[in-house]
């Protein structure tokens, strides 16, 4: 895996210029272009490669494989196992998707790599498999199963996720070195907790559409037979890669360049209430990230004062349910948002993270709105046939106690940004008083059954 020193290698000549550069030097983005490119060629032809199964949705059903797990999850935890054993996830640049694989002891020496961007533990992982699984698999593959290829398809799923994966994360890489070349910008955002003010600097639209066009053009050479390039026909329409790129790996890339911005100064990111909401907190931005509130009404002001990016609270137990007062305060408080969810096993607890920007569709989403309808016979029913009539199933529906008003809180399947729930909130306008749209985060499964 990558250069660096050690005691069985020098110095290579073609080591990536990730590593090539020393720690006391000022990153470069045009240092990163060569990995960028090669980067775009795995993804490209991994793609290929796994649309040629067909989707084949039994390889992802959990006790369908070996151990009670599903067939992917047994040969990637396998292969992340066997790969961990020659030290691949010691390299900054690589995330398993099974955490405790990092654990396991290589067996061969360390390599020493220079310390080109921040110690971090972020990891998007879960909601790469998340989106390569909902979304990506759709788009690439036609439906059906094939027993006869269950194996050859978990295989090229791992090649597929790997390079995601390494993609999106290598975003931390490019992140860093915009940070150096304009510290002074990006200093100011951070330690305003600007979620959405890095994001606007960190996009560059016209970079994007050239990566876009190269993507497409790429996607259309690999695809076709060399012998006869002027055929219709493509292993992979190179539309659909170049519009995965723009929806998926381009905005992911940039929610894991926000988020290890944020920590790059060793500042407050989140802040928290209650012992075991802290300790969820700390494990996603560790001990420096964690700010300890009294109540979550402190927690909802430091996110609206932007004195952290994030909030952490308590919603849900499977013994009381939905949190009134959290309820009332979230459908309550214009200009925060539900970006995301955990849930703890002991007590069954759901939290919600809050901020003030929206994590883009992982393909399991849960989307949380408020509204408010007239005091006439149906009017409830109209808004619930709304989404009937879409096929949007609700997860949850709850009245909120406000001066005699009949207003609701709800959570369906599906993300804002999805045609069908899009199309449904816009409907809602003409049958409501009110409605709001909440949040759109990636569901965890919750704590109820759904």
């Amino acid at each position: 895996r990558g250069g660096g020193k050690g005691p069985e290698n020098e110095p290579n000549k073609n080591m990536d210029p990730v590593w090539k550069s020393n720690s006391s030097e000022p990153l470069k983005l045009d240092s990163f272009r060569g990995s960028l490119i090669r980067q775009e060629e795995t993804i490209i032809f991994a793609l290929i490669e796994r649309a040629q199964f067909k989707r084949n949705p039994a390889v992802y059903t959990a006790g369908d494989g070996p151990d009670g797990m599903s067939l992917l999850d047994y040969m990637l935890k396998g292969t992340e196992e066997l790969h961990a054993k020659v030290r691949r996830y010691t390299s900054p640049d690589e995330n398993a998707f099974f955490k405790e694989v990092v654990d396991v002891k290589p067996v061969l020496p360390l390599l020493d790599y220079p310390a080109t961007i921040k110690p971090n533990n972020i990891n998007f992982n879960k909601k790469v498999r998340s989106v390569y699984e909902n979304i990506v698999l759709d788009a690439i593959t036609t439906p059906g199963n094939d027993p006869n290829t269950y194996g050859s398809t978990s295989v090229a799923d791992i090649s597929c996720l790997q390079a995601l994966s390494k993609r999106i994360h290598f975003g931390k890489f490019i992140a860093e070195a915009k940070f150096q070349a304009s510290t002074d910008k990006y200093t100011e955002l951070i330690k305003a907790n600007d979620a959405s003010g890095l994001m606007e600097l960190l996009t560059d639209l016209a970079v994007e559409n050239m990566v876009l066009d190269r993507v497409e053009l790429k996607a259309s050479t690999y695809g076709q037979d060399p012998q006869n390039p002027n055929a219709a026909e493509f292993k992979v329409d190179p539309k659909v890669i170049r519009n995965l790129y723009k929806e998926i790996v381009m905005p992911i890339t940039k929610e894991v360049q926000v988020e290890y911005l944020l920590r790059r100064l060793d500042h407050p990111v989140a802040a928290a209430c209650g012992t075991e909401c802290v300790a969820g907190v700390k494990e996603r931005w560790g001990e420096a990230g964690v700010v300890q509130c009294k109540d979550i009404e402190a927690v909802f002001s430091h996110v609206m004062s932007n004195i952290t990016a994030y909030g952490v609270v308590p919603f849900e137990t499977r013994a009381d349910g939905i949190s009134k007062h959290a309820k009332l305060l979230l459908t309550s408080t214009t200009g925060i948002k539900i970006t995301g969810e955990f849930t703890t096993a002991s007590p069954p607890t759901r939290y919600l993270v809050l901020g003030k920007t929206i994590p883009a569709p992982s393909g399991n989403d849960r989307t949380s709105l408020t509204f408010g309808v007239s005091h006439t016979s149906g009017a409830l029913l109209t808004v619930l046939d709304t989404f009937k009539q879409a096929d949007i199933n609700l997860t949850a529906i709850e009245s909120l106690p406000q001066n005699h008003s009949y207003n609701f809180f709800i959570e369906l399947q599906g993300h804002i940004d999805d045609p069908p729930v899009k199309q449904a909130i816009e409907q809602l306008a003409g049958k409501t008083e009110y409605v709001r749209h909440l949040g759109s985060y990636p569901a965890t499964g919750g704590i109820r059954n759904e």
